[in-house]
């Protein structure tokens, strides 16, 4: 396994799609990922290589963008890499290119 201390995988969503990407970075990496959703899922509850954040509005665009330039302004010297695990998300990521594609390695 390799270490990549300053990266930092930010995923989008709960469910088991979540824990399978963070799991790959683990994996490959070490690393233990920061996931943002509505509400935990049992893929996600308790996991040891996922740090989860509960944001209950966070499919809207305005708390979406405050919450990834917060975790942005708090990790200014990591690489965050942005990965939206559901259609939904991945549009929604997409919408905020413009304003993280500064912040965020956006795939």
């Amino acid at each position: 396994m390799s270490t990549t201390p300053n990266i930092i995988p930010v995923i989008i969503g709960a469910d088991l799609n979540c824990y399978h990407v963070a799991r790959a970075f683990h994996e490959e990496y070490g690393v233990i990922s920061e996931a943002f959703g509505r509400y935990e899922t049992s893929a996600t509850l308790g996991s040891k290589i996922i740090h989860f954040h509960c944001v209950p509005e966070l499919d809207t665009d305005e708390v979406f963008l405050s919450e990834m330039n917060a975790f942005a302004a708090a990790h200014p010297d990591e690489k965050k890499i942005l990965i939206g695990c559901t259609d939904d998300y991945a549009n929604l990521i997409a919408r905020s290119r413009p304003v993280l594609g500064d912040r965020f390695i956006i795939p």
